[in-house]
């Protein structure tokens, strides 16, 4: 990604971040608006048993989702540590978080077709968990500079997003 400062680095981040979760949000807010208005039908709605078994599905695949986005990102990370400048260290940071989220918003996607098939509210409340939990780990300047393990002047110009001392 290019920048020229601190500040264009995190606003293009978040831009991409926002991107990436407004998608399964504006999926699920539309299929959602569309059942409660009774223009489409869940083709699974009455039946239990479909129900249950994507009950499972979607939390397997949230859970996977969340130690595979966790594993991978705190592998990645510990490889970062290791670069030299901050810039090459911000750039695999913002490669490394951008995956993190994709990965973990494609099992949110999962739920939102879940929850087109049997419309219950079961998925909604697994959504809304997920999206919450999502933004735990939103990357703000103290978070990156903890799990980037910055110190000094390359912390300070991170956290205060500032181009020079």
């Amino acid at each position: 990604m290019r920048y020229s400062s601190l500040r264009e680095y995190f606003y293009k981040m978040h831009n991409f971040l926002y991107g990436i979760v407004l998608m399964p949000f504006l999926t699920f807010v539309v299929l959602y608006w569309q059942m409660r208005e009774g223009n489409i039908e869940g083709p699974l709605r009455m039946n239990d048993w479909y129900r249950n078994i994507m009950l499972g599905a979607c939390g397997l695949i949230i859970t996977t989702d969340w130690i595979l986005s966790a594993f991978l990102f705190s592998k990645g990370i510990k490889a970062t540590h290791s670069l030299d400048s901050l810039g090459k260290k911000l750039d695999r940071y913002f490669s490394f978080i951008l995956f993190r989220f994709a990965i973990v918003v494609s099992g949110t996607l999962a739920l939102a077709i879940a929850f087109y098939l049997t419309e219950s509210q079961y998925f909604t409340v697994m959504f809304v968990m997920n999206m919450f939990l999502l933004f735990f780990f939103w990357p703000t300047p103290s978070k990156v500079c903890d799990d980037l393990l910055l110190k000094g002047d390359e912390r300070t110009l991170v956290q205060h997003k500032m181009d020079r001392l």
